[in-house]
């Protein structure tokens, strides 16, 4: 299947969708990077054997009237030479992040249009206000 407009709508080009889910409550697009290989951090050669792989979700704008989750299949690779066995890393998805950044960005501005600072309370606890309180 043809995937070129959504990664197209998605404008991330680290990676390239494989699948896609779309059910009445949301869409499903499952995504893998788009390298082949990696370096090792060890010994700096290129691993490209696949050792595992595990699924990892976060969320995105909504496409097509329908919230959007990201399937991120990271795949663990094994190096031929030292054996180590280093999981690929995205430079676009933070490593323990569940929104995307732009979902986080439109979230903040259209829900919290207002900057939160903290404020004393006394006996050094915060008290998270809005408006500049």
């Amino acid at each position: 299947m043809d995937f070129n407009c959504i990664e197209g709508l998605l404008a991330l080009p680290e990676f390239r969708v494989i699948h896609q889910v779309m059910n009445p409550k949301q869409l499903e697009l499952h995504l893998e990077r788009r390298d082949t290989c990696i370096v090792c951090p060890r010994c700096q050669r290129c691993c490209s054997r696949v050792q595992d792989s595990r699924p990892r979700c976060i969320r995105d704008l909504p496409m097509l009237e329908r919230p959007v989750v990201l399937w991120l299949h990271l795949r663990r690779f094994e190096c031929a030479e030292c054996h180590h066995r280093p999981w690929e890393k995205s430079e676009t998805v933070g490593a323990h992040v569940k929104w995307t950044a732009r979902l986080y960005t439109h979230v903040r501005q259209e829900y919290l249009p207002y900057p939160f600072k903290p404020r004393p309370l006394g006996r050094g606890t915060l008290c998270w206000g809005s408006k500049g309180a």
